[in-house]
């Protein structure tokens, strides 16, 4: 049986108006610049709510231009976790607008010569860990039932509830984690970590991630299966698997709750 180690996003939103980010050329032409489309996004699933973060640049950059753009985010049980972006069959160039929108797409810089490009970086709102999850019910149930209730009872025995509103809430812990993918300073690729991936994400300091708002992958191989929680309370350190050694690393999101 496969063990799946899952994977994390944060949502990515744009404001309204959308962005200019970047600019294309390719053999029919360009530079032509491609805004993204305002939107409340994640890098993999789409579903009532949200949109595919990778699936709209892609659309919004072939809108824009005559080639065929293809972007490719590595992000699988065995990802990178690097975007790649090129134009088939044709040399092309990429000019970054926005550095925040660069930044977030893993990029250090503009890109030319060449018909493909693969970020440098890691891209920002996504964590994948390198070793397996423990919770509760496993993730592919969301979490346990929770409800604010009232309860009185009188002299004689008698016994009254008043339930309110009724929320599903998780905890999830994963064990094993490697020092690259723990802390920044152990990183074998810049922004692969979960000190940074909390820095961007929970507390809100990358640009366009609105904070706490996470989706949580059982399987990082099977976009359509996720679930959408809001992170509550404090995130803990890290704790050493072994006391004062500094390679493996238990993780922990000790609450969240599920997205109504």
């Amino acid at each position: 049986m496969a063990v799946y180690k899952g994977k994390v996003e944060g949502m990515i939103t744009i404001p309204t108006g959308g962005v200019q980010a970047l600019t294309c050329t390719d053999a029919s032409g360009g530079p032509t610049a491609i805004t993204i489309d305002a939107g409340t996004y994640y890098w993999s699933t789409a579903d009532s709510d949200t949109e595919d973060f990778l699936a709209q640049l892609s659309e919004d950059i072939n809108a824009a231009m005559t080639e065929t753009w293809t972007l490719t985010l590595s992000a699988d049980e065995s990802g990178t976790g690097k975007l790649t972006i090129g134009c088939t069959g044709a040399t092309c160039t990429i000019t970054w607008q926005d550095t925040n929108v660069r930044d977030l797409c893993g990029f250090a810089g503009n890109s030319s010569g060449a018909t493909s490009y693969t970020g440098t970086k890691h891209v920002k709102a996504l964590w994948l860990p390198d070793g397996p999850p423990r919770s509760a019910y496993g993730l592919s149930d969301a979490g346990a039932d929770e409800m604010d209730q009232t309860t009185t009872e009188s002299s004689a025995g008698h016994v009254m509830t008043l339930g309110y509103q009724r929320r599903t809430a998780q905890w999830i812990e994963w064990q094993g984690i490697s020092r690259a993918k723990t802390r920044i300073s152990g990183e074998s690729t810049t922004g692969e970590s979960w000190q940074q991936f909390v820095r961007d994400v929970i507390y809100a300091e990358a640009t366009y991630c609105p904070g706490r708002c996470l989706r949580v992958y059982p399987d990082a191989g099977t976009d359509a299966t996720s679930t959408e929680y809001r992170v509550s309370g404090a995130i803990p350190e890290p704790e050493p698997l072994i006391d004062g050694w500094i390679e493996q690393w238990r993780i922990r999101i000790p609450r969240l709750l599920k997205v109504p």
